[in-house]
Parts: structure tokens; C-alpha cells; sequence
């Protein structure tokens, strides 16, 4: 188990580090996305509603096709497994 907790933990930082590659490629080329996140004035109540109703689904969305992608079998049997290898779930498991 103690093995399975270690390589849960290598693949974890793994993901995250590229995941932090991806994203500073990605602002890097398109400054305009993160130009107006760090905006100095607050959306309105409204905005921040619309902001939420909007990414909500898409989120959820982006969120379930990537971890049906994890069940490919190439993907499945040599990155997704660790996520499985747990009886009981645990959250560095789910990265």
C-alpha cells in the first residue's frame, strides 16, 4: 500500500507540473485571458452570476469527457490506474 500511496504521489506532482507548463504556455500566447482576471475592479453581481451559470456546465462538461478519456485502455493501463488503485478514495489520489 505504501508503494501505491508513493507512485500516487509521483504521478500527483507529474500532473501538476504539467498542468503549470500548459498554463503558462497558454497565458503566455493569450495574455487577453489573464489580462482581465487580474482586472483591478470586481465584476458586478450580475456579471459574476452570468460568469457562474456559463462555466458551470462547461466545466462539469470538460471535466466529465477528460476523466471518460482516463478509461481509454492505453491511458487506463499506464496513467488513470493509480486513481483506482485505492479501495478507500483519498484527494491526492484524485489528481
Amino acid at each position: 500500500m505504501l508503494r501505491t500511496f508513493g507512485k500516487a504521489v509521483v504521478v500527483a506532482l507529474c500532473n501538476e507540473a504539467l498542468l503549470l507548463l500548459v498554463l503558462v504556455l497558454l497565458l503566455n500566447r493569450l495574455p487577453s485571458l489573464y489580462h482581465s482576471a487580474l482586472a483591478p475592479k470586481l465584476p458586478s453581481l450580475g456579471e459574476a452570476l452570468v460568469q457562474l451559470i456559463v462555466c458551470m456546465p462547461i466545466s462539469a462538461t470538460l471535466f466529465y469527457g477528460g476523466h471518460r478519456l482516463m478509461h481509454v485502455p492505453w491511458v487506463f493501463e499506464h496513467v488513470h490506474y493509480v486513481h483506482h488503485a485505492f479501495h478507500a478514495p483519498f484527494a491526492l489520489a484524485s489528481v
